[in-house]
């Protein structure tokens, strides 16, 4: 994520497909969201693209769906 938002700052697109892929990856795998390392990984995973393209995010098809994982 970190490479592609710094290579392609311009191209959300590709931040998109990567969230895509970890969304099929957490789909296919029982996550046990009272498991704080799970947690914080998903917090940074979301926290990259959100630093650097700010409410852009929201307008990402993905997003959203990895935030469905999160204990809130």
């Amino acid at each position: 994520m970190n490479f592609t938002i710094k290579t392609y700052p311009n191209n959300m697109e590709y931040v998109n497909e990567i969230l895509e892929s970890c969304s099929i990856i957490l789909k296919s795998t029982p996550i046990n969201n009272n498991d704080k390392n799970c947690m914080k990984i998903l917090v940074k995973l979301l926290t990259i693209p959100l630093e650097s393209l700010s409410i852009a995010v929201l307008t990402m098809n993905h997003y959203p769906s990895i935030m469905q994982y999160m204990k809130f």
